[in-house]
């Protein structure tokens, strides 16, 4: 968002910021459905992984070790089965956003266990990534990386290794019983770990109705007038349709064969973010907020001038230096003398010193 605030003075705000999007998500009491259901729609959550209820956790997790990198997390729940779900907001592509997921995991994952616990006690982390930024140059917006096991020379992911009684060794067979028992614990591990990662950027034409319906809600501007309690917009909208032959001007895009379950969860939220842009103690942090991002990218962008003109000017000292030795014989070779080589070429006294001294 370039502009914080459009023509007519309206603050514009969407739920990619950390306060309207904790204010709609992480309510303890208040929105733990909300989230849950947000969840199910995008990671397409069905069956036996579908999340029932939820509860939140702390999402600040202490040093390590003394001079340990502290980890504070946008949002970590844990749903009825005890697997905990960790979503991270990103809006600027300054770290490895991968990198930062396997931090998370391993930080949270050791926390579960005291010192004589079985590893088998371990519960399921996934790590869900919205980001503003594109991480591959494809058409997917949503790719899951987890666990699975290849043999050595399928590593490119071809073919993960078989792991169905068939394929058994004959001469186990009769110990049948103990091996299917270690093969459920193993594929149970491969299920233990999950990286979501969610690209906001990119065209979502490709997820189902109830994905693009939810992610244009997450990513659509809204805006209200500083001190109003009601937004521009009325509550009507949040039942609007996509129609490719009308503008796309309204506040969010519901799609068209989106499900019965996705319109009530989009109305829901829409109350939601009426109710927060009404409150005056949210508009204001929300403003700071703005206001730090936006004091951030005015210092970034005044460091890189900055270093782009000292660079600059490095460049050209540099080009000179390498230059002049070879302009300095061309220049004696047609038979002007050293004065007017110094004139000529504007030699500062150390220049003289260098290559005429």
């Amino acid at each position: 968002m370039d502009h914080f605030y459009s023509e007519k003075g309206e603050l514009r705000f969407n739920l990619t910021y950390d306060i309207p999007f904790k204010f709609m998500f992480a309510q303890k009491g208040e929105t733990e459905d909300l989230l849950a259901r947000f969840l199910n729609y995008v990671l397409d959550l069905k069956g036996a992984d579908r999340i029932i209820e939820l509860v939140y956790n702390n999402i600040e997790l202490p040093e390590s070790h003394i001079g340990g990198r502290r980890l504070v997390l946008d949002l970590k729940v844990t749903d009825q089965r005890g697997k905990t779900y960790n979503i991270e907001l990103q809006r600027e592509d300054n770290a490895s956003i991968l990198k930062r997921a396997l931090y998370q995991y391993s930080r949270i994952t050791g926390k579960q266990l005291l010192k004589r616990d079985s590893f088998d006690q371990i519960k399921p982390v996934f790590i869900v990534l919205l980001c503003k930024y594109h991480t591959y140059p494809d058409l997917y917006p949503i790719r899951v990386f987890k666990l699975a096991p290849f043999t050595l020379d399928k590593v490119n992911g071809q073919l993960t290794l078989p792991y169905l009684q068939s394929h058994f060794d004959s001469q186990k067979v009769n110990s049948y019983r103990n091996l299917k028992h270690r093969v459920q614990k193993a594929s149970e591990s491969l299920d233990a770990f999950k990286i979501y990662l969610v690209e906001l950027s990119k065209d979502l034409k490709n997820l189902s109705p109830d994905q693009q319906t939810c992610l244009n809600y997450l990513t659509t501007d809204f805006l209200f007038q500083a001190g109003d309690a009601d937004m521009n917009q009325s509550k009507d909208s949040a039942q609007a349709t996509h129609d490719d032959s009308k503008p796309q001007d309204s506040q969010y895009l519901v799609h068209r064969d989106a499900s019965a379950e996705v319109k009530k969860w989009i109305e829901e939220a829409h109350q939601r973010l009426e109710y927060f842009a009404g409150q005056a103690d949210q508009r204001e942090a929300y403003e700071r907020e703005l206001m730090t991002i936006l004091d951030h990218n005015t210092s970034v962008k005044q460091h890189h001038e900055d270093g782009y003109t000292e660079g600059k000017a490095e460049g050209k000292a540099e080009a000179r230096a390498s230059l002049l030795p070879i302009s300095i014989q061309a220049l004696r070779a047609s038979g002007l003398s050293d004065e007017e080589i110094i004139t000529k070429l504007e030699l500062t006294e150390q220049e003289f010193k260098t290559y005429l001294g």
